[in-house]
């Protein structure tokens, strides 16, 4: 069981009720979804049920490790925005310019976060893995400095 935005746990009870749910009231907007949300006798808004299915219970959900074809599905998609000319300008900000809803159903089977998640944290060309270089450590620490004057600057 995972504990829903409202900090209180799903139950089985309330999966099982919002599968039978979602199954007869296909929502999908917003007003969908509170409509949804109000059929619970718990505290469940709209955004708490559209979240647990579109996030848990949704059929054809995968879990656990990236498939290559996965993987290069992912970069063919982050490629395309790339070849907007966007990489000049917001290089490691590709989060910016990506709509990962968008990006997760052409994928398939993964959900947004998923997509955002696995991009930035290992398949962004612009990663660096190991170890820092003096140039970065150097830069690293004057743009500390920097901002240490301006923190006592400000409030002194």
């Amino acid at each position: 069981m995972l504990i829903g935005q409202c900090g209180k746990r799903w139950t089985k009870k309330e999966d099982n009720q919002l599968k039978g749910l979602v199954k007869r009231l296909k929502p999908h907007n917003e007003a969908q979804w509170s409509q949804l949300a109000a059929k619970f006798d718990e505290e469940r808004s709209g955004e708490h049920c559209k979240n647990r299915w579109k996030s848990v219970l949704e059929k054809g959900l995968v879990r656990g490790n990236w498939t290559e074809e996965e993987d290069d599905r992912l970069r063919e998609c982050m490629g395309f925005g790339m070849r907007l000319g966007h990489e000049k300008h917001f290089p490691t900000f590709t989060f910016l310019i990506s709509d990962w809803n968008d990006i997760s159903n052409q994928i398939g089977g993964r959900t947004a976060k998923q997509c955002r998640e696995r991009w930035q944290n290992h398949l962004d060309p612009l990663l660096k893995f190991g170890n820092w270089s003096a140039e970065e450590d150097t830069l690293l620490i004057r743009v500390f400095i920097f901002f240490i004057f301006i923190f006592f600057s400000f409030f002194s």
